[in-house]
């Protein structure tokens, strides 16, 4: 049975499920999430375990820079609580040099690791505070359950760095 078939599905929407490899209806009842997201509680810098994936929401402390390592492009930027700095690094994620501006207060979900003795989250991704505290489920009142993932329509798989910006988010307008 053919995708537009089904009520609601026409060729623009057909034409997204093509770009995910889904093409019939078969398909799509056979298309399974790759990755299952907990919104865990945040967490103060100073209580982050080492290799769990945790939450934390701090203040950005400078801009964030941008260095080629290795013939990558390597995003750093350091988050500050009163307990403590979190450095955090995306890799070919140039982009978000832009966005990631001192002074901006952001939610950073990830797991952590400790690199030359500093704590630190590789691609961790990025919420506003108030999307993760009230939008999402695992926040607020639904502390520690999660949301199934499934990949995207631009080809690259969630978490590979793109599309980890809030939608609509301005620079140092979440500031302290």
């Amino acid at each position: 049975m053919e995708l537009t078939e089904l009520k609601g599905i026409g060729p623009k929407t057909e034409k997204l499920f093509q770009k995910l490899g889904i093409r019939t209806v078969e398909d799509l009842v056979y298309y399974f999430p790759h990755t299952y997201l907990s919104f865990p509680k945040t967490q103060v810098v100073g209580s982050l375990v080492d290799g769990e994936q945790q939450a934390v929401m701090g203040m950005l402390e400078k801009d964030a820079t941008v260095v080629h390592l290795h013939g990558l492009l390597m995003t750093t930027a350091y988050v500050r609580d009163l307990s403590g700095k979190l450095r955090l690094c995306w890799f070919n994620a140039a982009f978000l040099k832009s966005t990631l501006r001192a002074g901006t207060v952001l939610v950073f979900l990830g797991k952590v690791t400790s690199f030359k003795g500093q704590k630190t989250m590789q691609q961790p991704r990025i919420f506003r505070p108030e999307e993760y505290e009230a939008g999402h489920p695992g926040a607020g009142l639904w502390a520690d359950e999660g949301a199934l993932e499934y990949g995207d329509s631009e080809g690259g798989a969630a978490g590979d760095g793109r599309g980890g910006v809030p939608s609509g988010f301005r620079p140092g307008e979440h500031t302290l």
